[in-house]
């Protein structure tokens, strides 16, 4: 499974990633995770390469224009917020949303649910 993360904050992306390995660890699969810190590099990922999940990770209104923009090249997309964005995300046929802080419970219901709306597509 091919997963891109859009945070532009390091420490908050590590964990991310460790979370997401020992999600992956657990269920047996391969996994490759790619980053990125805005809307710009994302964008760019998203043309050179087929990703089976995006994660947009971004605080505020800079992260609800980043998921925006990013549901039109994906089609599974995890988005994290700070803010309350569940309605908008409802809206945008988000594949799933929370918001922060990040725990590995909360990125791992994600994954699930992701998982659950990849193997229905």
């Amino acid at each position: 499974m091919n997963i891109i993360i859009c945070n532009d904050n390091l420490p908050e992306r590590t964990l991310m990633i460790d979370y997401i390995l020992k999600w992956a660890s657990a269920k047996c699969l391969e996994m490759q995770i790619g980053t990125c810190k805005n809307w710009a590099e994302l964008a760019a990922a998203l043309e050179g390469r087929e990703w089976d999940l995006v994660i947009v990770a971004l605080d505020g209104v800079r992260g609800l224009d980043t998921a925006a923009s990013a549901q039109l090249l994906s089609r599974r997309l995890i988005w994290i917020s700070d803010l309350d964005f569940g309605v908008q995300a409802y809206r945008m046929c988000v594949s799933y949303f929370f918001m922060k802080p990040v725990s590995c419970q909360k990125m791992q219901r994600a994954l699930e649910c992701a998982l659950e709306v990849q193997s229905t597509q």
